[in-house]
This record gives structure tokens, C-alpha cells and sequence, in this order.
């Protein structure tokens, strides 16, 4: 990621991310347990927020689907779910529309334990476009018994299209 595209605002209690080619802004309140990466994965990540104390994540990401045959946002995230079941072979996987900051998205969510570890992370994934079908993908990790998940979903609900 060109880092020319973001800059960061901070105030007395938050650090708020824009990127201005995706136009888009993510806000995180100071927090010296949330560990912020940027461009981690080689461009499939834009932003990532990490609870330093549970493991717990958030982390933004975009795909520009207009160039394939998917007509709409609908299709794209049926297409989604569709991978997830695959992979994951998920019984309890559970669809809905929401509404975040006066916009309609998209939310898979589902719950994986890691066989070696036993541990097990409910994911929620959002999924809202602008209208030149840029996907923006919202998901969240969450440790099962994190006591600081608000903190999580407070960054879920700070995520705004700029106009």
C-alpha cells in the first residue's frame, strides 16, 4: 500500500485513519493494548487493529469487483459466503443485512476452533460498496471470553465511506 493515500488525525483520545484513494475513514480510540499494522498481507489488508491482550482483531480491506461478472453487491456476497462454507464446512453460519453510520451492509458471521489449540474465534464480516463496486470489507476477529471486544466493535462502528 502507497502510504501517500492515508493519513492519520489524532485528537486527545483517537487516531483516526483515512485513506484518501479508497476513500474511506477508520477510527481507533488511543489505546496502548491496540497494536495498529498497516499493509499487512501484501495488499489484501489495508489496516489492521490487534488487542495486544486477547489476540483480537479488526482489519479493513477493498476489492474492486467490477471488472469480473458479479452484477451487485448481493452477488458478491453470496459469492463470499459461498467460499466460507467451502473452506470451512460451517453448520452454524448465520446471514444478515445491518446498518453501520446510516449505511446498509452485508454480515456473515460464524464461529472456528482451531483444532491444535483449541481455541475458538467468532468471525463477523461486513461488506458495503461505494458505487464504483470497491468492496469494503470489515472483518472481526474475536477470542471467545474477550473481555475487551467493545473495543473491537467500536472500530467496526467508527468506519465511514467518505463522500
Amino acid at each position: 500500500m502507497n502510504w501517500n493515500f492515508f493519513s492519520e488525525i489524532n485528537t486527545d483520545k483517537f487516531i483516526t485513519y483515512v485513506n484518501k484513494n479508497k476513500t474511506y475513514k477508520v477510527s481507533s480510540k488511543k489505546d496502548e493494548d491496540i497494536l495498529v499494522k498497516k499493509d499487512v498481507y501484501e495488499h489484501e489488508v489495508d489496516i489492521s487493529f490487534v488487542n495486544l491482550n486477547s489476540g483480537s482483531s479488526v482489519s479493513v480491506a477493498t476489492e474492486d469487483y467490477s471488472q469480473t461478472s458479479l452484477k451487485n453487491l448481493k452477488e458478491y456476497f453470496g459469492l463470499s459466503v459461498e467460499l466460507i462454507e467451502k473452506e470451512f464446512k460451517l453448520k452454524d453460519l448465520k446471514k444478515e443485512a445491518v446498518e453501520i453510520n446510516g449505511s446498509k451492509w452485508y454480515k456473515v458471521s460464524y464461529e472456528l476452533t482451531n483444532d491444535k489449540t483449541n481455541l475458538t474465534m467468532k468471525l463477523e464480516q461486513y461488506i458495503f460498496e461505494n458505487d464504483k463496486k470497491l468492496a469494503y470489507i470489515i472483518t472481526k476477529w474475536t477470542v471467545l471470553g474477550d473481555d475487551e471486544e467493545y473495543k473491537l466493535d467500536e472500530i467496526v462502528n467508527s468506519f465511514k465511506i467518505l463522500k
